[in-house]
């Protein structure tokens, strides 16, 4: 349950703030907001001031909205983020200079990209802060330095690889090693070192899983990926790296830098191998898999949960500037494909079913990866029946 409330108020959060962007360079632009919706429908109650008298007025539920004179702020039902319903972003009111439509194309290009800006804007803001408390890193062999605090080594296994010898002592992905025989003091290097000079020899590894100690015997082997003797894993030492508070933001911009690339070639790939034919099972998580990972990253502590919030920002901003219709991206092409034919809009009903057809298909996308997720998360659903059982 927690896990799901967490969520939630991550999933609102973003949204919300996607729509913000929309909705306040809306407004500086002078185009009328019709309606900011918190969280979607069905209408729960709205607010909205009539200019002239000054007074405010409330909506319940479905009617009444059309009598707003201004933008009407609706609550509703169900706790998912937010819209806005933008006078003319449909095509209507072409004559209204106070509709999207009567815009020129570079206003109703920086409108449609404002709710990318500002998802950017607050993946920057939670990198910079938690580069502040400290920000979980991976460390590679040059260290960072200057104003940079190293706190909370660990060392983790990242992958087992199929039929090795760590797969056969049953170490996982995730797993923290503390101990190699009497060696306390591990790290990637030594851990390395170590494993390579005692080929067919038994070695007891002490590994933190899920809070518990656990000691089991592994045995390195010549390992081919490798060329080398190794128990197949693949090692990544990570720690809090912690900033100056006038440092911190500097981090941050650049980590979001870094982050956007990464995000692009993962798309990339993704599109790649739907083109091969070799698909994206395994390499997307739907909803289902989102909520898990979330509470899985809340578990681990603020500065965890603050990475991965401000890393599915700036994935909702990329999938959103795709060039795909019904997304933000989507609409800014056809604002391009009129700037390009000289002023010449593309006809309304052409648009409507190209925005149709894309939002059916993000709809199918998401059925699909949802059921991709069942199957991968079949272990996590089978525990939440087992606590229910428990329960009753």
């Amino acid at each position: 349950m927690l896990t799901i409330l967490i969520f939630i108020a991550v999933l609102f959060i973003l949204v919300l703030a996607h729509e913000c962007g929309h909705f306040f360079a809306a407004k500086r632009a002078g185009v009328a907001v019709e309606e900011f919706g918190f969280s979607f429908p069905p209408r729960l109650f709205g607010v909205w001031r009539d200019p002239h008298s000054k007074k405010f007025h409330v909506v319940w539920g479905s009617r009444g909205a059309e009598r707003a004179t201004s933008t009407l702020y609706s609550f509703n039902l169900i706790p998912l983020g937010g819209f806005v319903k933008i006078k003319g972003e449909d095509g209507e009111g072409v004559q209204d200079p106070n509709s999207f439509a009567h815009k020129s194309a570079a206003t109703r290009a920086w409108i449609l990209c404002a709710g990318v800006l500002m998802n950017l804007i607050v993946a920057a803001v939670l990198l910079s802060i938690g580069f502040g408390i400290g920000m979980p890193t991976v460390l590679d062999e040059q260290e960072p330095g200057g104003f940079a605090r190293i706190e909370n080594r660990k060392l983790e296994i990242v992958h087992v690889f199929e039929k090795s010898a760590a797969a056969t002592a049953g170490l996982k992905s995730g797993d923290q090693i503390i101990a190699l025989d009497d060696m306390a003091d591990v790290h990637f290097n030594s851990a390395r070192d170590y494993f390579r000079a005692r080929e067919n020899q038994n070695i007891k590894i002490e590994v933190m899983r899920n809070g518990q100690r656990i000691e089991t015997t592994v045995t390195p082997a010549y390992f081919e990926e490798a060329q080398r003797s190794a128990i197949g894993v693949a090692l990544a030492e990570t720690a809090l790296v912690k900033y100056p508070w006038y440092v911190a933001p500097l981090k941050g911009i650049q980590a979001t830098g870094l982050f956007i690339i990464e995000i692009f070639r993962a798309f990339g790939g993704m599109i790649v191998n739907l083109v091969r034919g070799a698909g994206v099972e395994g390499t997307v998580a739907g909803p289902i898999g989102i909520a898990i990972i979330t509470g899985e990253a809340a578990r681990l502590g603020a500065s965890y949960l603050l990475q991965f919030i401000a890393v599915l920002s700036l994935n909702l901003a990329v999938l959103n500037i795709l060039p795909i219709p019904a997304l933000d991206g989507g609409r800014l092409l056809f604002v391009v494909i009129e700037k390009i034919r000289r002023g010449k809009k593309t006809r309304r009903e052409i648009e409507r079913i190209a925005h149709s057809v894309g939002f059916f298909a993000l709809i199918a996308l998401v059925v699909v990866v949802t059921v991709n997720d069942l199957g991968n998360y079949s272990e996590f659903f089978k525990q939440i029946v087992e606590k229910l059982k428990s329960m009753i």
